[in-house]
């Protein structure tokens, strides 16, 4: 999961959140509890667990644009997107395992139509099929099918804060310590 100290992401643009944006101070690991650890990058804080129960995540998250987040998309494979218009719901998927990219460009360059994604499975270009992760825009958690690699999971993390973008990569460096 992952949450932001600052208020709730009411849609405002990112310039307006950037007096919240203290990314210059090095990310941190600590032990919160027996369930699960955190880590905190900027104004955001992730928790991590090994079991997805026990994390809660939001209840008053919202979804994502297509629009917003079709760019940041090109490091991961797409196996399934549900895409929420004005006028219709699209879910897309592959029945094989495949990337349905190109399916939702179709889709978006068909259809005069505005898009919120609340959840995504995707997974990193060059993983296995089996690393997918779901990423719920809503409740702002990342989801590993099974096990996934921190880097895998740190990209994911880009996906979520978007609107508040932080540099996590140090993260993947942290997470190799022994």
């Amino acid at each position: 999961m992952i949450d932001n100290d600052a208020d709730q992401d009411d849609g405002a643009p990112v310039e307006a959140a950037a007096q919240h944006d203290d990314s210059h101070t090095l990310p941190t690991w600590r032990v919160t509890s027996r369930k699960y650890i955190t880590a905190t990058v900027g104004c955001w804080k992730v928790n991590v667990a090994s079991d997805a129960r026990r994390l809660q995540g939001r209840i008053d998250g919202i979804a994502a644009h297509w629009d917003d987040i079709a760019p940041l998309l090109a490091e991961f494979a797409l196996d399934a997107a549900d895409l929420r218009g004005v006028s219709r719901r699209i879910q897309v998927s592959a029945e094989q395992s495949g990337d349905v990219s190109r399916n939702i460009g179709l889709i978006r360059s068909s259809l005069e139509d505005t898009f919120q994604v609340p959840k995504l499975k995707i997974r990193r270009i060059g993983d296995d099929q089996d690393a997918g992760l779901d990423t719920d825009f809503g409740e702002m958690t990342v989801t590993a099918i099974r096990a996934a690699s921190i880097e895998s999971l740190v990209t994911a993390l880009n996906l979520l804060s978007r609107r508040r973008p932080a540099d996590f990569s140090p993260l993947i460096d942290l997470g190799q310590l022994e």
